[in-house]
């Protein structure tokens, strides 16, 4: 801009000079008549020299009409002296009239010259336009000479300068940091609206004055120095603090430059408040303070002490208590006071379990009120105390609430929030410090334990340089944390405390904090003096020592608590396999009662997707009256009661009966949000539970009833001996012959019953030797009378029944009251169906009676008679339990009662099925007398020498299958699981597998041949299970296993299905 305002002032003095020289020229041309050539001489070096003038200089007539330009008039409008001679200025530029700022027609007017600056929207450029008048000689304007100068490039920079201006202004205006100028002798030249807010003056009463006004009198003289060494660059910082009007320092960082301000040298100074970073520091260097104290203080009343004078002296109050909660009775009783008077002591020691103040403490959160205003009434003592503020913060060590810092001030009326904060600091870290030195108290332990409890900070801390990162200090409990010592910290730095290959990582992070762009790392490795790593949470904040910032870290250890998470997780896995693997069904409801959560065995008891079950209550699944009384249960379980019963539901149209358990979920606030129950399925056992009463029940009147029969034997000696002897003694046509026959049978008809009787209460005797139950079917019924045409008997007996043991006599009682009964019930008029066969139980079961697993051989009785009412059906092997009611067909009620008794003496198990229109089905299951098989002579049973491996999960059928196996001569091995044959066929390979079907809770035969199969693709397999063919076993069938054998073995079947899939022909295998 400078530079600009001399070209036009030489610019000026040139035309000056040329007017001069113009009218000394035309002068001369007049009064001396020089040559002709001179003037035209003068005019072309006129010419010339207006043609090295960079502007536009133009000569115009009265009329703005053009006379000519110099050369850069022509290059500016793009026109030769021709285009422009004789036209008007105005028209140059293709407007009809003159324009409006014009500063010839000004000259005009005043015949003096003139200035304007216009922008000639036209050509798009802004133009600085100089007028001068040329005179005659009577005064007159005859011409008039146009400046033009392009200042469009001035004025865009003018622009920017006032939009930079305009910015510098609001920034400096509108920025929270005090900013100021001063002049050389320190007075203040400019401040902005921050200094007049926060200082409480206005920039009236401080413009002009020394900048000393707004600083400490005390510090004055270093101020004056400080601003003398920033106008000579020897400093740029200030640390005095500023003062306010009402006499409050403020806490600053100032930071100035040297410049100039309206042309003098000044300093341009920015005062940043650093009251939070002084407070940090305070806060840090208190905590700092206090670990210190308490890692040498001993006993808990100078650590209370130490805590007490530490939260009165840096929270700003005067005075103060710290209760203790009592272990046992959790009454506060105060423990450490100071500043109080000792009647307000007294009156205030001991605050009852239920008092208000203990209830207001125990909440766990701080309070901060009026002492007056407190919810607790003070009574006289106190309030003659005169206490204002008053600051109740607990103390809490592992969540718990374990005493309470209750400070307080005379004079204030309010706690600050920095004293809020250094209070509830100081609360946090010494409740692990209160718990350890009360249990030093209470333990006694030696003075070398308490210093290890109480020595420090229980966090570790290091403080490091921000620019080298070298460690300045190192606080005891992160020398144990890393294993080195105090010394060998401090001439260490980050790097060396952290695994290299993680060291990109904490730096990045250090730096992050460094900046203040966040406070906490979580989970940084840390490496400790003997190589082995920890992870650790590091919170930090910076702090200025000594002019040096520096980073002070809290180093946490938290691999107990990554373990704790850990095995947590692993808990709630084992939890969550437990539930969904368990029988029981495992439920979760809301407080509307709607399932939030099911395990599988609930989504089988319903046949429902857990999707289908979740958000339903039971009103969807259960009948009315199930679903009002589960809901009656869980009000009572929501209420917070605890719930067991058993309950009888109807679920998917069958009756259950579950043993339920209900309990209340909580939350960590020990409101109630839900309940879990646990429902077991008991039918069963109740099922079971019967049987066994009915059992006990049978073997009472059993015995009652065989005592009796013992008893009336003796009596029954007479009346079977002395009818003969009497009817010797009289003649045969004697009437009294008649009475005699007639006691004779009544009395072998009560012989008969009394038998019966005996055998009912196990007094008979009989021995037990091999017996074949055909042979014993077929001799009863050669026995029984003559069977009318109306009654078909059909027998369908097994030729390789295997034997049990037995007496004959009582398993022909047995078939004989069975085929007289189902006579009777027919009228004999209808089939009996008497079966035996070979029979093999997987897995215990039964209607009536529960048939443990085994070999049996099994005797069935089947009638088409009118059947058995299910009433009627739980009593009938009851003693004397009769349905006979004519005379003729009365019987003694004991011939079921003998049966089951009969059963019973030979290990056996009775079963029965009756549907009443159809008829009903006896089952006797007898054990098997393997010893007593034997093969006969005549009979042809091959075996071998082959390798065989025999895969079965009961005990008893792999030493029955190993014993024929052996004597057939096979080399038999035998495993108890899918399982355990897999990894026996890795390392040893066999001819033929005999494989059980059903193997619970493992594989089953099909899926342990299939895995076979990927092992030895040729393995030849033989199935066997005592259930009936199933999909499974025709899976394994296609598979490639040779045969299905039925359950029990004998080693005839055995032999011959051994030796046939053996022997089959190898392109065979797997085609069957």
């Amino acid at each position: 801009m400078s530079e600009s305002v001399e070209s036009r002032m030489e610019l000026q003095k040139e035309l000056k000079a040329l007017r001069s020289r113009i009218s000394e020229l035309e002068g001369e041309v007049k009064t001396n008549q020089i040559n002709r050539d001179e003037p035209k001489r003068s005019l072309e070096m006129l010419e010339s020299l207006l043609d090295a003038i960079p502007d536009v200089i133009g000569l115009q007539g009265r009329h703005h009409e053009i006379i000519r330009y110099n050369s850069a008039g022509y290059k500016f409008l793009n026109m030769t002296e021709e285009d422009v001679q004789g036209k008007k200025c105005y028209e140059l530029i293709g407007r009809d009239k003159a324009c409006e700022i014009c500063a010839t027609r000004e000259v005009y007017k005043t015949k003096k010259p003139a200035q304007v600056e216009r922008y000639e929207e036209e050509m798009g450029v802004w133009l600085d336009v100089r007028a001068y008048p040329v005179f005659d000689k009577q005064g007159e304007i005859v011409n008039v000479i146009e400046h033009l100068r392009d200042i469009t490039e001035r004025k865009k920079a003018e622009k920017e300068l006032r939009k930079s201006e305009e910015n510098f202004r609001s920034l400096f205006e509108t920025i929270n940091d005090f900013l100021f100028i001063l002049d050389e002798k320190g007075c203040i030249q400019h401040i902005n609206p921050v200094v007049e807010k926060r200082l409480g003056y206005s920039a009236e009463e401080l413009i002009g004055k020394s900048v000393l006004e707004v600083h400490p009198p005390e510090r004055h003289t270093e101020a004056m120095g400080i601003i003398a060494d920033m106008l000579e660059g020897k400093r740029d910082v200030c640390p005095i603090p500023l003062l306010t009007k009402e006499g409050k320092q403020i806490p600053v960082e100032t930071r100035a430059t040297k410049g100039f301000w309206n042309g003098q040298p000044a300093l341009f100074g920015i005062s940043t408040d650093i009251t939070e970073r002084k407070q940090a520091e305070k806060l840090i260097l208190a905590q700092h303070e206090l670990a210190r104290k308490l890692g040498s203080t001993i006993g808990l009343d100078n650590t209370l002490r130490v805590c007490l004078e530490a939260a009165i002296d840096n929270s700003g109050m005067d005075c103060g208590g710290i209760y203790l909660v009592d272990d046992s009775s959790r009454e506060l009783r105060l423990v450490s006071s100071q500043g109080l008077s000792p009647e307000f002591v007294e009156a205030s020691s001991i605050y009852e379990s239920d008092s208000p103040s203990t209830k207001l403490i125990m909440a766990g959160e701080p309070v901060y009120v009026d002492y007056e205003k407190l919810s607790v009434s003070p009574d006289e003592v106190k309030k003659r105390e005169g206490l204002c503020a008053i600051a109740i913060v607990p103390i809490r060590y592992k969540n718990q609430v374990i005493a309470c810092t209750n400070i307080a001030s005379h004079s204030l009326n309010e706690v600050s929030a920095i004293s809020r904060k250094m209070l509830e600091t100081i609360a946090a870290q010494i409740g692990s410090h209160v718990a350890r030195a009360k249990a030093e108290d209470i333990l006694k332990e030696s003075e070398e334990k308490y210093r290890v409890l109480f020595e420090g900070s229980p966090q570790g801390i290091l403080i490091a340089d921000l620019e080298t990162r070298s460690f300045k200090y190192a606080n005891p409990t992160i020398c144990t944390m890393l294993g080195y010592s105090r010394e060998e910290l401090e001439t260490m730095s980050v790097a060396d405390i952290h695994p290299k290959e993680a060291l990109g990582h904490v730096i990045s992070e250090f730096e992050a904090q460094a900046r203040g762009e966040k406070i906490l790392a979580l989970e940084i490795p840390c490496m400790r003096k003997d190589g082995t790593v920890f992870l650790a949470d590091i919170s930090t904040n910076s702090v200025l020592i000594g002019g040096i910032e520096y980073n002070v870290g809290f180093i946490s250890d938290i691999t107990e608590r990554i373990q704790t998470e850990k095995a947590l997780k692993e808990s709630e896995e084992k939890l969550r396999v437990i539930i969904e693997t368990a029988q029981d069904s495992i439920f979760m409801k809301d407080l509307n009662r709607r399932y939030v959560s099911v395990n599988p065995a609930m989504e089988a008891l319903f046949g429902l997707p857990i999707k289908d079950i979740l958000g339903k209550t039971d009103d969807e699944f259960f009948d009315q009256e199930a679903s009002i009384h589960i809901k009656e249960v869980d009000s009572r379980v929501l209420s917070g009661e605890i719930v067991e019963e058993e309950h009888t539901k109807l679920v998917k149209g069958q009756q259950f009966t579950f043993h339920v358990v209900k309990v209340p979920i909580r939350n960590a606030g020990g409101e109630i949000t839900g309940l879990c129950g646990v429902a077991r399925d008991i039918t069963e056992i109740k099922r079971l539970q019967e049987l066994e009463s009915r059992a006990q029940r049978l073997e009472t009147a059993g015995r009652i009833a065989g005592q009796v029969a013992h008893d009336f034997n003796n009596l029954l000696a007479p009346l079977m001996a002395y009818p003969e002897f009497i009817r010797e003694g009289l003649p045969e046509d004697h009437p009294v012959q008649t009475y005699v026959n007639q006691i004779e049978r009544a009395a072998s008809q009560i012989a008969d019953i009394n038998q019966q009787l005996l055998t009912l209460g196990r007094r008979g005797h009989y021995n037990q030797e091999p017996l074949d139950l055909n042979e014993t079917v077929n001799q009863i019924l050669q026995q029984i009378e003559a069977i009318p045409a109306t009654l078909v008997c059909e027998l369908e007996l097994s030729e390789d029944l295997m034997k049990i043991m037995g007496g004959s006599a009582q398993i022909g009682r047995v078939l004989l009251n069975l085929i007289t009964n189902a006579r009777d019930a027919m009228q004999d008029i209808g089939q009996i169906t008497i079966r035996t066969e070979n029979y093999y139980i997987d897995q215990a079961y039964g209607r009536y009676a529960r048939v443990p697993r085994g070999e049996y051989a099994k005797l069935t009785i089947t009638d088409t008679g009118s059947g058995i009412s299910p009433e009627i059906l739980e009593k009938i092997f009851d003693p004397f339990m009769t349905t006979k009611t004519t005379d003729k067909k009365r019987g003694s009620g004991l011939g079921l009662s003998v049966v089951d008794a009969v059963v019973k003496d030979h290990d056996g198990y009775i079963d029965v099925e009756s549907v009443v229109g159809q008829g009903t089905s006896f089952y006797l299951y007898f054990p098997v007398a393997r010893q007593a098989e034997t093969v006969a002579p005549k009979e042809n049973i091959s075996g071998g020498s082959e390798t065989l491996l025999v895969v079965d999960d009961d005990v008893v059928q792999r030493d029955v299958a190993i014993q024929l196996l052996t004597k057939l001569g096979y080399q038999a091995e035998a495993v108890e699981s899918g399982e355990k044959a897999i990894e026996f066929l890795k390392d040893k390979s066999r001819d033929l597998l005999i494989l059980d079907m059903v193997m619970p809770p493992g594989i089953d035969g099909t899926e342990t041949y299939q895995r076979a199969l990927e092992i030895n693709p040729d393995q030849r397999a033989l199935i066997v299970s005592g259930f009936a063919e199933s999909e499974r076993v025709d899976k394994a069938l296609c598979l490639g296993v040779g045969a299905f054998i039925k359950k029990p073995l004998t080693q005839r079947t055995i032999a011959a299905a051994v030796r046939r899939e053996l022997d089959r022909v190898e392109s065979a295998v797997g085609l069957e």
